[in-house]
Order: C-alpha cells, then sequence, then structure tokens
C-alpha cells in the first residue's frame, strides 16, 4: 500500500486542452519501499509524460510522448529499468531472483512502424551480457 504525497493538475478547458501536473507516492509494495514521481506537460494532442521511481534497491526511468486522442496513442517511448530483482514480484508466482537491467526505446518509423528494438542485462549467475531484443506491436501499426 503506499500514500499520494502530492499530486497538482491544471487543465484548460479549450481544446486541445493544454494539461499540467506531477504526481508524488511513496508507500510498499508487500515489504518492498516505493516511491516514484509523474510529470506531464503538454495537451490531450500530443503529452509528454515522465516517471522516474524506485522500487527497493530497482530504477525505473520512463519518458513517454502520447496522444490520447489519436489514431496511434504512443508517439514514442524510452524506457529505463536498473537492477529489477524479479523475486520481488512473488504475486507472479516463484520467480528467480535477478539483477535486470533493461534499455528499450519505442520510436516508430514510417518505413517500419510496428517494429521495435532494446537490450536487456541479466546480471547473476555469471557474467553479465547484454542480449538484443527486437519485437513487433501490433498496436504500433495503427498509425
Amino acid at each position: 500500500m503506499g500514500d499520494v504525497k502530492s499530486a497538482a493538475v491544471q487543465m484548460k478547458s479549450a481544446p486541445p486542452h493544454a494539461l499540467k501536473g506531477e504526481v508524488q507516492a511513496n508507500g510498499y509494495a508487500q515489504q518492498w519501499p516505493y516511491n516514484a514521481k509523474l510529470t506531464v506537460d503538454g495537451d490531450l494532442a500530443r503529452l509528454p509524460a515522465v516517471l522516474n521511481g524506485t522500487l527497493a534497491d530497482g530504477l525505473a526511468n520512463i519518458h513517454a510522448v502520447v496522444r490520447p486522442l489519436g489514431r496511434m496513442p504512443v508517439e514514442n517511448l524510452h524506457l529505463r529499468l536498473a537492477d529489477i530483482n524479479l523475486l520481488r514480484f512473488t504475486a507472479l508466482g516463484s520467480l528467480p531472483e535477478s539483477g535486470i537491467d533493461l534499455d528499450l526505446d519505442i520510436d516508430p518509423v514510417r518505413a517500419r512502424p510496428n517494429t521495435g528494438r532494446g537490450t536487456s542485462r541479466r546480471a547473476t549467475a555469471g557474467p553479465a551480457r547484454w542480449l538484443p531484443t527486437a519485437f513487433r506491436c501490433a498496436t504500433c501499426a495503427r498509425g
């Protein structure tokens, strides 16, 4: 459980409805402490958002530009996770202890609008290795 430490949001009534806000929260996910801050500054046509946070020793930094009213709701997404330990997600079942770093950038390109690339690193049970990751995104092709 957790608490919202502070929240402030301003939205203009005239289209495209300028939106600016910040929300900070902290608490515990099971026994693991977390702290998160979300900021948005844009409008409903194009809304940049940043989420920074921690879960125990793990770090998250997410930058996204979304188009809530657009045909393709995610313009781009940059995700950085560091030292994510799967053992902390016991609600998902029995997962191994791990130290995962993930660096993922999703920037749809007109020539390949439904493809993304990223890398991940597993830092336990031997030397760390970077693993290239490629994927196809069904919702990315809607634009």
